[in-house]
């Protein structure tokens, strides 16, 4: 989570490489150039994987007359390996935004 807060606070997110955080960006990047509000974090184990973590980033644009007018939704696996009692992030595989209406 804290890796997350730091990418979206513009903050230096020492733990990942430049190209593991610019992967990252784009989640925070996309609702602004849209007009969007900024996205729901859902934190997540992959199911029979601890090695990996998934963050689903959600965007719910609403209506006023007719409720939900879309989500979008996007992915971040984070995957890890184990280093002495912590974790390392290996790599990020990303899933850009996809808008369900």
């Amino acid at each position: 989570m804290k890796i997350m807060e730091d990418i979206q606070e513009k903050k230096e997110a020492e733990e990942l490489s430049n190209e593991n955080q610019e992967k990252l960006r784009y989640f925070f990047e996309y609702p602004l150039k849209k007009n969007l509000e900024s996205p729901q974090l859902i934190i997540r184990d992959y199911p029979n994987r601890s090695d990996i973590i998934t963050v689903t980033l959600e965007i719910i644009l609403n209506n006023k007359h007719s409720g939900i007018e879309a989500v979008y939704e996007g992915h971040a696996d984070f995957l890890l390996t184990k280093q002495g009692l912590s974790w390392e992030v290996q790599g990020i595989e990303v899933t850009p935004y996809k808008k369900e209406s």
